[in-house]
């Protein structure tokens, strides 16, 4: 018998390869369909479920037999080796262009950043790290005087369409004190939520915004 639900066995196939990638002894793991709907595994039970906004529809319930032909299960499995390589290219970390902006003192601004396994509280799938360097008089300054958001970074595709904005709050963000004992650059790191994991691979290029 031929199971006719394709996205239910799609989750399934994502799962297992999202699975290894979760926090060791973790019992939910976090997943993504084709379509960019993010699925949830629960390890103990088998069941399967959508996360919607606040809602969680059952796609897979245990003890519901879901047959599959051989000639489907061949499609599967090729699915998910290429799922594998996918996840697997996307959790490297990824160093994108310097930028610059001499009008400013930004001399060298430099972003590394991945894709990895989401998190079932928060879904903080996307990580970043990003410098500064010199700091301008501005960044200088004490901490409390700066915005409460002083960089955004904005990520965009072929067509020049932003994908993706990611704010870096004053919080994320650390100054680095040289040999010298000047402040020599400014560091930040967090999490993020990025919406369409199949989306990360359409980015060509990386842009900042900052507020003084």
């Amino acid at each position: 018998m031929r199971f006719e639900n394709r996205w239910a066995i799609i989750a399934v196939a994502v799962l297992l390869v999202v699975a290894p990638v979760g926090c060791k002894g973790e019992r939910y793991q976090l997943g993504e369909t084709e379509d960019g709907e993010t699925i949830r595994l629960d390890t103990k039970t088998g069941e399967v479920m959508v996360i919607r906004g606040a809602r969680m529809v059952p796609v897979i319930s245990p003890g519901v037999q879901t047959p599959v032909s051989e000639e489907r299960g061949k499609e599967i499995a090729a699915d998910i080796e290429m799922l594998k390589a996918k996840f697997a290219a996307w959790a490297e970390p990824k160093d994108w262009p310097t930028l610059t902006r001499p009008s400013i003192g930004f001399e060298s601004v430099n972003l590394t950043t991945r894709l990895v396994s989401g998190h079932l509280a928060d879904l903080e799938n996307f990580q970043y790290k990003f410098s500064v360097e010199p700091l301008t008089r501005w960044l200088n300054r004490d901490r409390s005087y700066w915005p409460e958001v002083p960089f955004a970074l904005k990520f965009f595709d072929k067509d020049n369409f932003e994908i993706f904005s990611v704010p870096i709050p004053r919080a994320n963000i650390s100054i680095v004190i040289g040999a010298s004992g000047n402040r020599d650059r400014l560091n930040a790191q967090g999490r993020a939520m990025f919406p369409i994991r199949s989306s990360y691979e359409e980015i060509v290029r990386w842009s900042f915004s900052w507020s003084e």
